[in-house]
């Protein structure tokens, strides 16, 4: 009888084993297939996502070009303006406006830019009036923003696969930090306090291409 009971005892707790070994398999099956999954998703949305300033995917970064001013040149679309602050408002070619903020007309795609003080940029530019002076704030899709970033950053010379972690990471620190400047009317400055950028002056193509 002894026999018989550690017999089925060992059946059963053989059993249970396999059952148990089974079902980790079957776990480790689930979270290696969600996992490639996942990882399937996210190559496909990447190769399928236009990489151009006009992606609707893509959100604008407001980056502080100049603070504390009383005039700049602006030059776009074969047209100057030179916008100065007289008795506390702006004024556009010598002509005054009752407005606290401006906004240069400009075509919204990644071909056009903008000339600040003969430095260009793409985006588009505003001016935020405060008292006496006024700040230029570049209004810019991320991906043109990281073009002007990344050779501040790292030498386009660097292997393409150290580039492409780089725009990773600065990728990451330009979402995670929008509003950094929140208090000045913008999310990010050019120093090295937010990340260089230098506008379409500081691109470099071995950059861009990563």
């Amino acid at each position: 009888m002894h026999k018989i009971t550690s017999t089925a005892g060992s059946l059963i707790e053989g059993a249970v084993s396999q059952r148990l070994t089974e079902g980790v398999v079957e776990s480790n099956s689930r979270t290696c297939l969600l996992f490639f999954l996942g990882t399937f998703v996210v190559t496909l949305i990447t190769l399928l996502s236009p990489h151009s300033a006009s992606a609707a995917w893509q959100p604008s970064l407001s980056v502080g070009l100049l603070e504390h001013h009383t005039t700049v040149s602006l030059s776009a679309n074969g047209q100057t303006t030179t916008i100065t602050v007289k008795n506390g408002k702006l004024t556009l070619n010598g002509k005054t406006i009752d407005a606290s903020t401006y906004t240069l007309p400009t075509t919204a795609n990644s071909a056009s830019t903008v000339l600040v003080n003969g430095k260009t940029y793409r985006g588009t530019i505003r001016i935020d009036l405060h008292g006496g002076s006024f700040t230029v704030v570049n209004v810019i899709p991320t991906e043109d923003y990281l073009a002007g970033v990344l050779p501040k950053e790292m030498s386009s010379s660097w292997p393409q696969e150290a580039q492409k972690a780089q725009a990773v990471a600065a990728r990451t620190f330009a979402l995670h930090n929008r509003g950094r400047h929140k208090d000045a009317g913008y999310d990010l400055c050019t120093s090295t306090h937010c990340q260089s950028y230098g506008g379409v002056t500081g691109e470099e193509q071995g950059s861009t291409a990563a």
